[in-house]
């Protein structure tokens, strides 16, 4: 026998997208879509309807056909409405495990595609190293990127018991050096989170995590939107921040005696 791979398009498409990577979301979601023949319903996130907007600009000035690409400044519920339309073929979810199971519920009643990128909690995992001082500087920027609010960055480090003590302490010094301050100067490595909502939100997963046993070792104390570089040890399955995303500068160190269990607390 013989198999055929056809691409064509499939008609409108709702994109729903995250404020995190305002441009680069909706960019990675529209552009293959168009070049291939679909037509763009995009909700952009709230908080940065401008990236939105000067993007539907870009492709306007481009030549796209009117309509080919058009932003929706609407709420969840009109969005639901919208996705529900039989002139919709599919939707794409760039956002929360609560958006997304919304959404597909939603998709999967009316029969509509779904494609959903939604939160991780990554793991970083250290067996060996000839240069533990790069692997740490390695972990910090990769914890810290955009703030900490990033689904694919790695927010559980398991450690090898041989590195595990001073691979903590080096990790923590690092995180509490961060400077968190104006995101505008130089040496800021914080600012503030997405929202004062967030930042009280990441506050209290930390100090639920503490109240149910875990070592807090460095940071912990909100100021305001701003949150500091923030360690936390000794957290075990039975505790929430065990399977939570923390969606901000804070790491979570398990000790590991082997690659073996090493994957096993990946996989948890």
């Amino acid at each position: 026998g013989s198999a055929i791979i056809r691409r064509s398009s499939l008609g409108p498409l709702v994109g729903i997208m995250p404020w995190n990577f305002p441009a680069y979301q909706i960019v990675r979601f529209a552009a293959p879509n168009l070049i291939v023949g679909n037509t763009i319903l995009l909700k952009p996130a709230p908080q940065c309807p401008e990236s939105a907007a000067a993007i539907e600009t870009i492709y306007r000035d481009a030549g796209f056909p009117e309509g080919a690409y058009v932003n929706l400044y609407i709420s969840n519920e009109q969005a639901a409405t919208i996705v529900a339309d039989p002139r919709v073929q599919g939707v794409s979810v760039t956002g929360s495990e609560r958006a997304g199971a919304a959404v597909a519920e939603n998709a999967g009643r009316n029969l509509k595609k779904v494609a959903l990128e939604l939160g991780g909690s990554d793991p970083f995992i250290v067996l060996s190293t000839d240069d533990l001082d790069a692997t740490v500087a390695a972990a910090v920027e990769a914890r810290l990127d955009n703030n900490g609010q990033a689904c694919n960055a790695p927010k559980r480090f398991l450690v090898a018991d041989g590195l595990y003590d001073a691979f903590v302490e080096k990790f923590a010094a690092a995180m509490a050096e961060a400077k968190v301050g104006d995101p505008f100067a130089d040496d800021t490595v914080l600012g503030p989170l997405s929202s004062l909502a967030a930042a009280e939100r990441l506050a209290e997963q930390v100090d639920r995590a503490v109240a149910q046993g875990a070592t807090l070792v460095t940071g912990g104390v909100r100021d305001g939107a701003y949150y500091p570089g923030t360690v936390l040890t000794g957290v075990t399955p039975d505790m929430d921040a065990y399977r939570e995303e923390f969606f901000g500068p804070v790491g979570v160190v398990y000790r590991v005696a082997d690659e073996d269990e090493a994957v096993d607390v990946a996989n948890a």
